[in-house]
């Protein structure tokens, strides 16, 4: 029993007169801290005559249920509270009897504690704040909850980039001897048939996250053709980009997937130099993220690996992000909304957290795009016209190449006469997958888990290698996606049975491998219409809701259409099946071939706008 319950009096009870059956059900997954699941019908709505039991109400009571009815929200007060629901307690009445003095919400839209907080007079009159609304504060124009709590709650942690300490520190590092270096990279390079040299902000293979992966899938496509593939990442991770300085500025080397060690990049740039004429013929640059990295050096690896008898060295740059038209990467402007990318320098980004060091950073990364002729790959549509209309650099093509697909290989479907997905004896199973970030949507999704917590109609789960985030009533599922385990968040999301994964990236995506993997799953997708890419791929498959804002995402699951929706979609049934990473760089044409600017189409679920 919540705590909340206990003032009423109420129990979870095996049957309570009312004509439902209650019979309790084990939890359909069994993870810790869920406690015991109700059978639970279609949501109440005023008519459905489910035998609400009355309190008797005295008459003051009475008066004050009078009072409040017309803007008492009953389906949403039942929803969210599963001890009044489960003891069929009509809500108004309980309300009244309890409710308002527990601090209940007698609507979504009424947060008595905010009110409470906001008009201490509310108290002194000796009304509850509910009714103190209805009599005064509905005529003097008083909010009735907190306004983009989690925008506030992201504004009170936003920092710039250059204040952010570093993600590591030099004094844990295995740097390579000079001479070693040049035999390392000698033994396992020059036998291949070509060399890839790729840069991005971290060590792909101890990394989580959609790029690590994509990064991962990268290379295994080059090397099971005889290729070659050395990594570049920072020692130091940063959110800026690196001082050119080569002698200071170590680098973590990766060879083929196995870890080489580290060294400057002054020996690095030596290293390649004194091999060149024994390296493959056929040589590429691929830049997937330039954070912690010196635009000098990655210009002068591109200039390393040329030679006067070969064809000039390929050069790839990957816009996974926007980090080439602002520092702040996301395009948020103060990580809480999309700014649009203004020209560096507006009025725009004066206001914004990341205004000041845009232009410097901005004018570092053109200069590495006068140096290297790079050809832009972006995994989706709206990531390309994204950065075409807003990058203004200088490159030789620009074309969508798909980073992954999804191979339908069954439907799911309920299963009749069993507490399986959709049915009404099992409660709808929403989920949010990944790191708890603000670009993610994490404060979001905070709100809407208070707001739904004490709801039987709902169980609330994190998946993620974050950590538990001891957020009440979400239990957190340990999942770790890595190279060795591509499929572990879609098992992970199909073990636990999900119905829903919410995607509530505030900035415009150029891909999402978790929305992929909730359609794998056999879940459905609610994002926003600013998630870019999640949005295009929701619309394109029919798999799930858009929606205008985080609030509205609220209303629809605290209403109960959300139930009502997993319900019919599930009764439908949904496909499922299996992520292909289809190798990223690898499936681009070779550069003395034309190459298309426009999106390639796959068949199936490819995660393609």
């Amino acid at each position: 029993m919540s705590k909340r319950g206990l003032r009423t009096g109420v129990k979870r009870p095996s049957g309570h007169g009312t004509g439902r059956e209650t019979d309790p059900l084990p939890s359909a997954t069994g993870l810790a801290g869920q406690g015991d699941t109700l059978p639970l019908p279609a949501p109440w709505t005023p008519g459905e005559g489910l035998g609400l039991r009355s309190l008797g109400l005295l008459p003051q009571e009475y008066a004050v249920r009078s009072l409040i009815e017309p803007d008492f929200d009953a389906p949403y007060y039942l929803l969210t509270n599963q001890d009044v629901y489960a003891a069929g307690i009509d809500p108004l009445d309980h309300y009244v009897r309890c409710g308002r003095l527990e601090g209940r919400r007698p609507a979504r839209w009424f947060d008595p504690a905010f009110y409470r907080n906001a008009y201490p007079d509310a108290a002194a009159s000796g009304h509850d704040p509910f009714v103190h609304y209805i009599l005064y504060g509905r005529a003097e124009g008083c909010p009735t909850s907190r306004i983009n709590g989690p925008a506030r709650r992201t504004l009170r942690l936003v920092q710039a980039p250059a204040t952010c300490r570093p993600g590591g520190q030099l004094d844990t590092i295995l740097h390579l001897h000079p001479l070693v270096l040049v035999e390392d990279l000698r033994g396992r390079l020059v036998d291949a048939v070509a060399l890839t040299v790729s840069v991005s902000h971290d060590q792909y293979m101890q990394g989580v996250g959609d790029i690590q992966n994509l990064i991962g899938s990268e290379q295994a496509a080059f090397n099971a053709r005889g290729e070659a593939y050395l990594h570049l990442a920072p020692a130091v991770p940063l959110m800026t980009l690196a001082a050119d300085e080569p002698g200071k500025l170590y680098l973590h080397l990766t060879v083929n997937g196995g870890y080489l060690g580290a060294t400057t990049a002054a020996e690095l740039l030596d290293a390649l130099a004194a091999l060149s004429p024994d390296l493959p013929h056929r040589r590429r640059l691929v830049v997937h993220c330039l954070f912690g990295h010196s635009v000098d050096v990655v210009a002068a690896v591109h200039e390393a690996l040329a030679h006067p008898d070969l064809q000039p060295p390929e050069a790839v740059f990957w816009t996974h992000d926007y980090h080439t038209v602002c520092i702040g990467h996301t395009l948020l402007r103060n990580d809480v909304a999309f700014c649009g990318a203004p020209p560096p320098g507006s009025l725009a980004c004066r206001v914004c957290i990341y205004g000041e060091e845009r232009p410097p950073h901005v004018a570092a990364v053109r200069s590495l795009f006068d140096a290297v002729p790079f050809r832009i790959a972006a995994p989706s549509a709206v990531a390309l016209a994204l950065w075409l209309r807003h990058a203004g650099l200088p490159h030789r093509s620009a074309e969508v190449v798909d980073v992954l697909r999804l191979d339908p290989t069954a439907i799911r479907l309920r299963m009749e006469g069993a507490p399986g997905r959709g049915s009404p004896g099992r409660p709808v199973c929403v989920a949010f997958v990944g790191h708890p970030a603000p670009q993610n949507g994490w404060d979001a999704f905070c709100q809407i888990a208070s707001e739904l917590w004490q709801s039987g109609f709902y169980r609330l789960l994190h998946l993620s290698s974050s950590g538990d985030q001891d957020l009440a009533g979400v239990a957190h599922v340990p999942v770790r996606v890595s190279p060795d385990q591509p499929d572990a968040m879609a098992a992970a999301l199909a073990a636990v049975g999900a119905d829903l994964v919410l995607v509530l990236s505030t900035w415009p995506e150029t891909f999402c491998i978790a929305a992929s993997e909730a359609l794998a799953a056999g879940a459905d997708v609610l994002t926003l219409e600013c998630s870019g890419n999640v949005a295009k791929l929701v619309q394109r498959t029919g798999r799930g809701r858009v929606f205008g804002t985080a609030d509205d995402m609220a209303a629809f699951l605290a209403s109960s259409e959300g139930v009502r929706y997993v319900r019919a979609r599930h009764s439908a049934g949904a496909e499922v099946g299996r992520i292909q990473l289809l190798g990223a760089t690898a499936t681009m044409p070779p550069d003395d071939l034309p190459a298309s600017p426009a999106p390639s189409a796959h068949g199936g679920m490819a995660d393609n706008a």
